[in-house]
């Protein structure tokens, strides 16, 4: 369960839990926004609106608009601030680049293994 691998981090040493819940996220995001806030976690969560059902249990709400004006909903700018947010971790962080490089080359030859091209860089 969600709850549980929430637990988890906590007892790693997990300070916070990014969230980014766009629309039709299940109730369960909800749920596991409280719990996570209850375990004591800083809570930031990227949500299409202010008035998410999410905020309620968010410390942070970043709000990014999707578009609604096709057929299929776009996340654009959810996306966009999750790179933005992701590179200002790793830039937090001092051995990020070497730790991604890492998981990058151990995809690839996962990938190899099972026939797929996983391009790195």
């Amino acid at each position: 369960m969600l709850t549980d691998r929430i637990d988890a981090a906590v007892r790693a040493g997990a300070t916070a839990l990014l969230c980014f819940a766009l629309p039709r996220h299940p109730r369960e995001v909800v749920d596991a926004l409280a719990h996570a806030r209850e375990a004591g976690l800083t809570v930031v969560t990227v949500a299409d609106s202010p008035f998410a059902p999410v905020a309620a249990h968010s410390h942070l709400l970043l709000p990014a608009a999707v578009g609604t004006g096709l057929a299929f909903d776009t996340a654009c700018a959810p996306m966009l601030l999750g790179r933005v947010l992701l590179e200002a971790m790793c830039d937090g962080l001092p051995d990020a680049q070497a730790r991604l490089e890492e998981f990058d080359a151990g995809a690839a030859a996962l990938g190899a293994v099972r026939g797929v091209r996983v391009p790195i860089g």
